[in-house]
């Protein structure tokens, strides 16, 4: 695996969801714009660009956990 880029990270993921917008857009009946499915995980860093940090500003470490 490549090094991250400043201001990127490198995740494994550990847990993927379904969440209900994903199977509200399977079936059909989504009733908004673009969904991107399998948007919710939680995962691990493994590497950490130079100058990468969570929305409040605060730095992440190599094995911090992240979800979105």
């Amino acid at each position: 695996m490549p090094d991250p880029e400043p201001g990127a990270v490198l995740i494994k993921v550990t847990l993927a969801n379904v969440c209900g917008s994903d199977l509200h857009t399977f079936h059909g009946r989504a009733s908004y714009g673009v969904v991107i499915p399998g948007h919710e995980m939680m995962g691990e860093l493994v590497s950490v660009g130079e100058g990468f940090t969570d929305a409040g500003r605060r730095p992440l470490h190599v094995g911090d956990r992240v979800r979105h």
